[in-house]
């Protein structure tokens, strides 16, 4: 274990002593970002890595952020990799120069501690690494195309544009305007103490609750009791208030939770999503952002047939089934990595 070696790493910041680069000003020296620089969070949230790998202008760094520079000797690709790895993130918090405030300087950077095998096997591991990468990029972008095509599908099917036709080639009949109130049950979820919520569903805790949180879709962890069965949510207060969400089988949601119960088959996953491109006109910025029921209730939104809304359920459910496996390749891609650069970087 080495500190950053002083022969193939040069360490920048912008309000900090700089060093001169050929062809430059000294003032352009200090901040400038050339094509393979590492670029280091030093605070906020410490030591997070960014690598440049194309920079078709000139580009600056401010004051919260050091910029790492290595020569030939070194692998800038290997060396951002090495930084990015979970025992060093942990070094560098240890090393901040602030206490309870995220900081570090230029000389504490420099002692950070990495284990440098030779160029070769820099540039091999690299190379390893980087291809990683390529894939969760790829994938990453498939699913934003996916997205994408949802997006484009949904604003075509809504605005009916596009129209189903029945099993026998005839048009369905015209949607009809109708309050949320007239079509559904409209509740809300009940009060559930964190700690009566379990991380992972078992024989005892079988049925999922959900939340107003953004991550995993709402799912705060599984409950021993069920409140509703086949049922739209929306979230009724903070951030995320508005967000309309089609929830399958039996759960729990709390009380953050507005509900919408249909005994006609109502509440399904073509309701969700149409419902859920309009309900942010209606949620209330005045103070704790909120949609309350009985708001809820007197939203106006046209229906189709039951039929008819069977059949754009499937095909966005078709999607979002697409969507969902390649998230899930994107998870296990990046999971990989992970367990990688822990393995290698002790």
């Amino acid at each position: 274990m080495t500190n950053l070696p002083k022969e193939g790493i040069r360490l920048i910041k912008s309000d900090l002593k700089y060093v001169h680069l050929p062809g430059r000003s000294q003032e352009e020296a200090r901040t400038s970002v050339m094509r393979g620089d590492i670029l280091m969070s030093i605070t906020a949230e410490l030591g997070k890595i960014g690598l440049v790998t194309e920079l078709e202008e000139g580009g600056y760094i401010n004051q919260h952020t050091a910029l790492i520079r290595t020569t030939n000797a070194h692998s800038s690709r290997f060396t951002a990799h090495h930084l990015s790895s979970w025992n060093s993130r942990v070094r560098i918090n240890r090393l901040n120069d602030s206490g309870a405030k995220a900081a570090l300087n230029l000389s504490t950077v420099g002692k950070i501690g990495l284990s440098l095998p030779t160029l070769p096997e820099q540039q091999k591991i690299a190379e390893f690494l980087t291809a990683v990468d390529e894939k969760i990029g790829k994938l990453k972008r498939k699913k934003e195309l996916l997205e994408d095509y949802k997006k484009g599908a949904m604003q075509k099917l809504f605005s009916q544009e596009i129209r189903f036709k029945d099993d026998q080639g005839n048009p369905y009949p015209d949607w009809e305007e109708k309050r949320l109130g007239e079509v559904y049950r409209v509740t809300r979820g009940k009060v559930l103490a964190t700690s009566e919520v379990y991380e992972h569903r078992s024989e005892n805790q079988p049925y999922p609750v959900y939340s107003s949180q953004t991550k995993a879709d709402g799912l705060l962890g599984f409950y021993s009791q069920f409140l509703f069965d086949d049922a739209i949510t929306w979230t009724t207060d903070g951030a995320n208030a508005g967000k309309v969400s089609y929830r399958t089988g039996k759960f729990y949601c709390t009380n953050v939770c507005g509900v919408l119960l249909s005994d006609q088959g109502y509440s399904n996953n073509c309701m969700a999503q149409h419902i859920n491109r309009i309900t942010h006109r209606y949620v209330s910025y005045v103070g704790n952002p909120k949609l309350m029921n009985n708001v809820m209730s007197d939203i106006k939104i046209t229906f189709p047939t039951l039929p008819e809304q069977q059949k754009i359920a499937e095909f966005l459910t078709g999607i979002d089934d697409k969507i969902n496996a390649v998230a899930n390749q994107i998870d296990q891609a990046a999971q990989f990595k992970k367990g990688l650069l822990q393995k290698m970087f002790v």
